[in-house]
């Protein structure tokens, strides 16, 4: 080969190894300044056929529609629930183990979205203190005595006679073994009697707190599941 041609072709070789070099170093340097960047991935950043699996780019705002961007950036769910129900305990005489009960009965009805609180002795002064108005559920409590739960008609007859007649259908009673200091004796429930009676046995878990650091019994312990159950119909059916 003449050495002119040689010369010419060499020199040709040589530019267009210069020209791919560069190419290859822009790639490059253009990979390490954006990692997204690359081979398999468009511009508009959606992988190009044959492209492994994980590529995808991630999706601008301007993607999704209005509004949807900043619910999938994190936004704060919305609450639920709404404002929480009243469960009002009144304590009909003033050692009827209040607030044994009403500590028994918020730590049960947690997640129910009610909130519980007692009032009393008596349900003049509750009516008094205004806890009977928004009253979503009137829980009744009495010590295990004949004196006390006979009575019970009486009750709600004070309610119907004092512009409460709507709590009348949302009461519950509780008697209260744990409160009774002569040790239980029979008890006179009027036989007219429509609202739920639950009765509380004695259990040293409830009625000392502060010196028994155990659960209650399984009895006390049916005895409040069957009240959570009562108070949960009755909010149900508001």
């Amino acid at each position: 080969m003449p050495g002119s041609s040689a010369g010419f072709f060499a020199r040709l070789f040589r530019k267009r190894g210069a020209a791919s070099g560069e190419a290859v170093t822009s790639a490059r340097e253009a990979t390490e300044t954006d990692p997204s960047a690359g081979p398999n991935v468009a511009s508009a950043g959606k992988p190009q056929p044959g492209a492994p699996a994980g590529l995808h780019a991630a999706a601008t705002p301007a993607e999704f529609p209005s509004g949807e961007a900043g619910e999938r950036a994190g936004a704060p769910p919305a609450a639920s629930g709404g404002a929480p129900g009243n469960v009002t305990v009144v304590a009909l005489e003033p050692h009827a183990g209040l607030a044994t009960l009403c500590a028994a009965l918020e730590y049960r009805l947690d997640g129910h979205n009610l909130q519980v609180r007692g009032a009393g002795p008596g349900l003049m002064r509750a009516a008094f203190d205004g806890m009977l108005t928004d009253a979503d559920v009137l829980v009744l409590l009495a010590p295990a005595t004949a004196a006390t739960t006979g009575t019970f008609q009486e009750k709600l007859d004070w309610l119907v006679a004092n512009d409460s007649a709507g709590l009348v259908d949302r009461t519950v009673f509780v008697v209260n073994y744990g409160a009774d200091d002569d040790g239980g004796g029979a008890l006179e429930l009027p036989a007219s009697l429509a609202r739920p009676v639950v009765v509380l046995p004695f259990d040293g878990a409830l009625s000392l707190p502060a010196q028994q650091q155990r659960a209650p019994r399984r009895a006390a312990r049916h005895a409040l599941d069957q009240l959570v159950a009562e108070v949960a119909t009755i909010r149900a059916g508001r």
